[in-house]
Parts: C-alpha cells; structure tokens; sequence
C-alpha cells in the first residue's frame, strides 16, 4: 500500500443525463468526452450550476446516464459505483467513528474483515499526516485533517483513478493552500489518475496537467487548456496568465441561460453542498454533520492545519 498505485487512463465518451423534474425535463450534462491520462492531473471547471458535481457523479457510477460510456483502461465501468474512487464535497465522516475507522469503513463496506480492513488504512496513516491521531474523533481534529482523513478512506480502497468533487472548498484561505501543496505532493508520490472539479481557477492551474472547462448548463466542454508550466507553481507569476485566459473563457460561457442568475466566476467562487438524485446515495455513508469543516475543533492537540 506504501508504493505507487498502478493507474489507468479515465475516458469519457459522449456522456449525456437528463433529469426529468415537475416543471419537465432537464439537461445536465450534454455529450461530454475527455480522456485522462494515466497518472495525470486534470481538472474541471465552470460556471456554478453548469452540471460539473453532476458529471462527477455518472462518472463514480452514482447516476446513471442517458447516454455514453465510462472506461478505466479498457474496462467499461458505466454505471459501476467503486470502479472509481470518489470523495464528495463533504468529509462525510462518521462523528462516532475515530479516524482509523472512518478511514478503514469503505473497505469494510466492500466486505473485508474490520481488522483486515484498519490494518490496511494504518498502512497510509503516515504518508496522509495523520499518524498520532488514529484514534481521534472528526471533531477533534482541524478542517486540512478531516480532508486528509476523507481521501485516505477514498483512496485505501484500492483503485487508482481519483474523483475529487471540491474537495477543499469549505476550508479557509491559508488551509486550503496548504492542503493543494499537500494534494500536488502525495498525487506525484502515488501516481494517481486524477479528475477533479473545482470552483477555484487557481486551484486548477496549481494543480493541473490540463483544465477542462464547460460551458453553461447542461455541461459540456468548451475548451481544454494545457497547463504547461514546472512545479512548484508560483501563482503570483508563473500561473497569473494562464488563470486570466482561463477567467476569460469561463466568462464567455456564462452567457443568458432561461432561469439561471449566475454570475461570472472570479477566480474561487462559494461551493454549493451535494445535491441532486445522488445526494441520498451520499448519505447512506453520512455521520452527522456539525459545524463548518473550515473551523478548528478539539483540544490543544490538535494539528493546526
């Protein structure tokens, strides 16, 4: 479990969902194709409300689409829940479970023996900065750990492909930077194929090979930017062109949609909570959730980050 993960190309080909509501159908995401490389960093992002969670999720498996394939390698996975590894918007992390066993529930959930499965999550408590806090509770423990806790549960499970749905959005300023730091680092150590939606511009140029961005809804893709610059990337110089090229095909893809008062993106933008007919799926893993995942709970041990 220390060593590289053995990724593969995610592709997505032609995915269309429609979402049939009271005031008649809806379009969501309207023939999205993609391809991410193997052990690449790609993210998406767009206009809020454009469909990019929802993209997400008939990717994860969680909603089923109209139309389209999804294949990890050569292997189709449409409408196949855990092909992929997904971390929602929320930590979703059981408040009565410690970290350990929050980290170790996925697997146990997949049927492996609880000591089995904790033995396995331990493996990586090290390397995801947690290692003294195997049993705490999620309230005890800073916005950054929880996170770190959420995708250790995501990516014990085995599965090399990475679904990250904002993942840092409700952290502050400075947590998050560090936390992106964090993220650019461990993907580089285990090799993961990565696709991760954001509201952040600057958080996708950071972190990216290549950014996706959609259009207004339904989603689809408007344009796909390289991001070709060395690591580490400095946003203050080496990033600030390729964030305002990016600002600016997003603000031409925010055009008069029937209904829709969005505004134009600035460079992060407030997330919006899970929502949708995958919502409910989210919850069969949910523990009660408390107070904002930015704020610092527990006692003076805790970690600062």
């Amino acid at each position: 479990m220390n060593g590289r993960t053995t990724a593969a190309a995610l592709h997505l080909e032609g995915l269309r969902k429609t979402f049939r509501t009271a005031r008649g159908e809806r379009a969501a995401v309207d023939g999205v194709t993609a391809t991410v490389p193997a052990g690449s960093f790609v993210s998406v992002v767009g206009p809020s409300g454009c469909g990019k969670s929802t993209l997400l999720e008939v990717v994860a498996g969680l909603v089923r689409p109209d139309a389209g394939r999804v294949l990890v390698g050569d292997r189709d996975v449409t409408r196949r829940p855990g092909a992929c590894a997904y971390m929602p918007q929320e930590d979703l992390l059981f408040a009565w479970r410690t970290v350990l066993q929050n980290a170790a529930l996925g697997l146990e959930v997949r049927g492996v023996p609880a000591r089995e499965a904790r033995r396995r999550a331990a493996e990586l408590v090290g390397p995801f900065g947690l290692a003294g806090f195997e049993d705490a509770r999620p309230d005890e423990l800073s916005g950054g750990m929880r996170q770190r806790a959420a995708l250790l549960r995501t990516v014990v499970q085995g599965p090399g492909v990475l679904l990250l749905d904002e993942p840092f959005g409700a952290l502050d300023a400075l947590t998050r930077l560090r936390m992106q730091g964090w993220l650019h680092g461990m993907w580089r150590q285990f090799g993961w194929t990565v696709l991760l939606v954001t509201h952040d511009v600057r958080e996708a140029v950071l972190l990216s090979d290549r950014v996706l961005v959609l259009g207004p809804r339904p989603a689809r893709v408007v344009h796909d930017e390289t991001v070709d610059l060395p690591h580490p990337r400095d946003a203050a110089t080496r990033c600030a062109a390729l964030e305002a090229r990016l600002l600016d095909r997003l603000g031409g893809t925010t055009g008069a949609v029937p209904g829709d008062t969005d505004r134009a993106p600035t460079t992060s933008t407030r997330p919006r909570r899970a929502t949708g007919p995958a919502a409910a799926m989210h919850r069969t893993d949910r523990g009660p959730r408390g107070e904002d995942e930015g704020r610092h709970h527990g006692g003076p041990e805790r970690e600062a980050t």
